[in-house]
């Protein structure tokens, strides 16, 4: 988990910040969860799927094949496809969930963009109120967090109506030997075709319906991480020995989807 710092005057009033320079800090990310507002545009180039959790299934975007691998960032950390996920614009900066179960916004103390020099961006002015900036990603993270919100409660409709099922992906290696990629969900099709009149209105009424049909149009996208890994490993196996079978996405502690 990351090092968050709750922004306030007292502690941040006289710092500075600077922008990350690319996106190398999610280059371990092997997916990220997404907001229903930025569903439409994620799923026109890469695959969209669930992880389980404790309350259910929660809507990500599949960034790689092997954990800790995110094959959308290259080795100068440019983001290779058009949709980056909202969770990383806001970099350095989350929401986070107090004790009390409050949001609050914070500052990733990991991502090592304080100011020694005094350059960069305040993160408070001199009446210590946030600055402008500051202000415009607040209000950028709230958005993401609602619509991650929305996210959870339309999987919960799927989960009550059973409609999500193992994503089972296989990939052939180098020595011809067929492995599986495991951990990730999708919606299964052939029920969702078999729904009654009741049930289709009340996925419909959710907003799920189009959510449905948005992450198996998506499932195409697999073939462009195919693609991405073979080229990034041209000299060796995508999958070696010690990978195979992999519940990639089984440790869901490593994410906290409290925070955008």
């Amino acid at each position: 988990m990351p090092t968050l710092e709750i922004l306030s005057p007292q502690t941040h009033g006289d710092k500075h910040w600077k922008r990350a320079s690319g996106y190398q800090f999610a280059s371990k990310d092997a997916i990220a969860p997404l907001s229903l507002v930025e569903l439409p545009r994620a799923i026109l180039c890469m695959p969209v799927g669930f992880i389980a959790n404790d309350q259910g299934y929660v809507l990500v975007a599949v960034q790689g094949l092997t954990q800790h691998i995110n094959l959308l960032v290259d080795n100068s950390g440019r983001w290779k496809l058009p949709h980056v996920p909202a969770c990383y614009r806001a970099y350095p900066f989350e929401l986070a969930t107090t004790a009390d179960q409050q949001l609050v916004v914070c500052y990733n103390a990991d991502s090592h963009l304080i100011s020694t020099d005094g350059t960069g961006e305040r993160f408070f002015d001199e009446s210590g109120a946030p600055a402008d900036t500051v202000k415009d990603i607040t209000q950028f993270l709230q958005q993401g967090y609602t619509g991650r919100m929305q996210a959870d409660r339309v999987c919960q409709v799927f989960k009550a109506l059973e409609l999500i099922k193992p994503w089972e992906i296989k990939i052939n290696s180098d020595d011809g030997e067929t492995q599986n990629v495991e951990g990730l969900y999708c919606i299964n099709e052939a029920k969702l075709n078999a729904l009654d009149a009741n049930d289709l209105f009340t996925l419909k009424n959710a907003g799920a319906l189009a959510v449905a049909y948005c992450q198996l149009l998506s499932m195409q996208h697999i073939a462009t991480l195919v693609d991405f890994a073979a080229k990034k490993y041209q000299t060796e196996k995508l999958l070696t020995k010690e990978h195979a079978d992999l519940p990639l996405f089984a440790d869901t502690g490593t994410l906290n989807f409290d925070m955008l």
